[in-house]
C-alpha cells in the first residue's frame, strides 16, 4: 500500500499573529517600561499635568491610569485655594512616590505659579520653588514628566461652550474657568512666563496641542514613555555651597567662642519659666495661631539636654495639637523617598505643633562626619535645606531652630550619670561613646551648618547648655519671641 505524502499545511487567517495597532503597542511599551522600574525599584516617577481650563488634564490622567498599571500609580489632586488649613509642602511631599512607583499630580507644585491670583513677586517665589524642588528630586533619582496640555483662546471657548451644554458634562465647567478664558491674553502671558522659567534640561515641559484629543493621548502618553525608558544618567554636578552673609559668618563665629558655663539659679528658673510657659499657651491658643503651625528643630551633641527641654515646653501646650518626633537612623522604606521626605511628611497643619529631637540636619552633620552621605550628597544639602526651610516660613510655619552647645567633659559627666541612675540607663549606647572620638569634626561640621544655614527666615539660636536651667529658659524664651512675632 502506497503511504500518503505528508505536507505541511499553510497556517489559516484566523490562525496568524494579528498585527498589533500603533495605539495598542504605546500602551504594551508603557506597561513594560513602568513593569521594569517597578521590578528594578532604583527610580520612582512623577507626572504633573497642568494646562488650560477645558484641555482634559483629568481625561489624559484616567488614560495613564487605564494604559498602566494603575495599582502602582497615585493620583493627587490638590488645590492649595481650597485647603488652606493644611501646609501645601507637606501635601505634597506626602505624595511623593517610593521607588519603583509613580504619582500623577494636577497642578502639583505649579498650582500657585499658574492659577492662583498671585502678584509678580509671588509667582518668582512659586517658580523658584518649583525650580528648587525639582533639582531636588532629580538629584535623589526621581523621574519629573512635565505636561502642558494647551489650548487656544478660541478653542478653549468650544469646548467650554461644548461641555456646558450637555448635562453630564456640565459640572467639568467653573466660574473660574469661564473667567479665564475671558481673561485669556493674561493667563496665556503668566503661562507662557511660567513655562520659560521652568523649562529645565532634566526636567523640561512637554507642551502638548489639545484641540484634537485623540492626538493630546498619544502625545502625552509617547512623553510619558519617553521618560520611564531614558537610559542616560544624570551627571552628579556637586551643587555651589550657598554664600554665607556677615551674620551667618558671625553667628558660625559665636559657635567656638561662646561661654557654654553660663548658669541660673534655681529660684530665677523656676519663676521665669512657669512666666513664660503661661504666655506660650496663651499664645497658642490664641484665634491667630489658627493661621499658623509651629515646628522646633533641636540639634546638638549627644546628651546636650535636648529631651529635657522638649517636655518642659510639651508641658504648656495642649497635647492634642503636639507631636514630637525623635529622629533615628532613616529606615527601610524612608530610604525608598527623597532625604527630605520623611521630615516633610510630619509637617504640622495649621493650628498644630511639631518637635523634632533630631532634625533635617542629620545629612550635614552625622552623615557628614560619619560618610554615610557623599560629599556631593552633603554639599547640596546646605541649599536644598534652606529652600524647604523657606517654603515653610511661606507657607506659614513659625520655624524656630536651636543648637545646644556643652563642652566635652560635661558630657562625659553626664554620660556617667546615665550609667549610674536605673531610670536614665535607656539614653546612653555604644555609639554616644564612640562619637565623641570624632567630636572635633561634629564641632566643625556644626560651624559649617549654621553658616552656610543661618538665614532671615530660619535663623539659629545657639544655647550655652552646660547648666540645664539656663538652657531650658533661653528656649523657651526664644519660642515666646518667636510666637510674639508672628502672631
Amino acid at each position: 500500500m502506497k503511504a500518503k505524502s505528508v505536507r505541511a499545511e499553510k497556517p489559516s487567517k484566523a490562525s496568524a499573529t494579528p498585527a498589533v495597532s500603533p495605539i495598542e503597542k504605546l500602551r504594551i511599551d508603557l506597561l513594560t517600561a513602568q513593569s521594569k522600574l517597578r521590578a528594578a525599584a532604583t527610580r520612582p516617577f512623577v507626572v504633573i499635568i497642568c494646562g488650560m481650563a477645558s484641555a482634559g488634564k483629568s481625561e489624559v490622567a484616567n488614560l495613564l491610569g487605564e494604559w498602566m498599571d494603575a495599582r502602582y500609580i497615585r493620583t493627587v489632586g490638590y488645590d492649595p485655594r481650597a485647603n488652606r488649613e493644611q501646609n501645601p509642602e507637606a501635601v505634597l511631599w506626602q505624595s511623593l512616590p517610593p521607588k519603583g512607583l509613580g504619582t500623577i499630580f494636577f497642578g502639583g507644585w505649579y498650582a500657585q505659579a499658574f492659577y492662583d491670583g498671585y502678584n509678580r513677586e509671588e509667582q518668582d517665589r512659586a517658580i523658584a520653588r518649583a525650580n528648587e524642588l525639582e533639582r531636588l528630586l532629580v538629584d535623589d533619582g526621581v523621574i519629573v514628566v512635565k505636561l502642558w496640555l494647551d489650548l487656544s483662546q478660541k478653542q478653549q471657548k468650544e469646548r467650554l461652550t461644548q461641555q456646558s451644554s450637555k448635562r453630564d458634562s456640565r459640572w467639568r465647567v467653573s466660574n473660574e474657568d469661564w473667567a479665564e478664558n475671558k481673561k485669556f491674553a493674561a493667563f496665556a502671558k503668566k503661562r507662557d512666563r511660567v513655562l520659560a522659567a521652568t523649562s529645565t534640561t532634566a526636567a523640561p515641559w512637554h507642551v502638548i496641542p489639545s484641540a484634537d484629543a485623540a492626538a493630546r493621548n498619544v502625545m502625552a502618553a509617547t512623553a510619558v514613555l519617553q521618560a520611564l525608558t531614558e537610559t542616560a544618567t544624570n551627571v552628579v554636578v556637586p551643587a555651589p555651597l550657598p554664600e554665607p552673609g556677615p551674620k551667618a559668618v558671625e553667628k558660625a563665629s559665636e559657635l567656638a567662642t561662646m561661654d557654654r558655663n553660663v548658669r541660673l539659679s534655681k529660684e530665677k528658673y523656676a519663676i521665669r519659666a512657669e512666666d513664660i510657659l503661661g504666655s506660650i499657651n496663651r499664645l497658642i491658643r490664641s484665634p491667630k495661631f489658627k493661621k499658623k503651625s509651629l515646628v522646633l528643630a533641636l540639634e546638638g551633641m549627644d546628651a546636650a539636654g535636648k529631651g529635657g527641654a522638649i517636655r518642659r515646653i510639651a508641658a504648656a501646650v495642649d497635647a492634642r495639637i503636639l507631636r514630637i518626633f525623635p529622629i533615628a537612623a532613616p529606615t527601610t522604606e524612608e530610604k525608598q523617598f527623597p532625604y527630605l521626605w520623611r521630615f516633610a511628611r510630619h509637617m504640622p497643619e495649621h493650628g498644630h505643633i511639631a518637635i523634632f529631637d533630631r532634625t533635617w540636619y542629620g545629612r550635614v552633620l552625622v552623615e557628614r562626619v560619619e560618610e554615610f552621605a557623599k560629599p556631593h550628597e552633603w554639599q547640596r544639602a546646605y541649599r536644598e535645606i534652606n529652600e524647604f526651610e523657606r517654603a515653610l516660613h511661606d507657607s506659614d510655619v513659625i520655624l524656630v531652630k536651636f543648637w545646644l552647645a556643652i563642652t566635652p567633659d560635661e558630657q562625659l559627666a553626664r554620660f556617667e550619670e546615665r550609667k549610674a541612675m536605673p531610670t536614665k540607663q535607656y539614653k546612653i549606647t555604644a555609639e554616644d561613646l564612640r562619637n565623641r572620638k570624632q567630636w572635633q569634626n561634629y564641632e566643625v561640621a556644626a560651624s559649617d551648618m549654621i553658616e552656610h544655614t543661618h538665614t532671615k527666615t530660619a535663623p539659629w539660636t545657639l544655647v550655652s547648655a552646660n547648666d540645664k536651667d539656663t538652657a531650658r529658659l533661653t528656649i523657651l524664651k526664644t519660642v515666646e519671641k518667636a510666637l510674639k512675632d508672628a502672631l
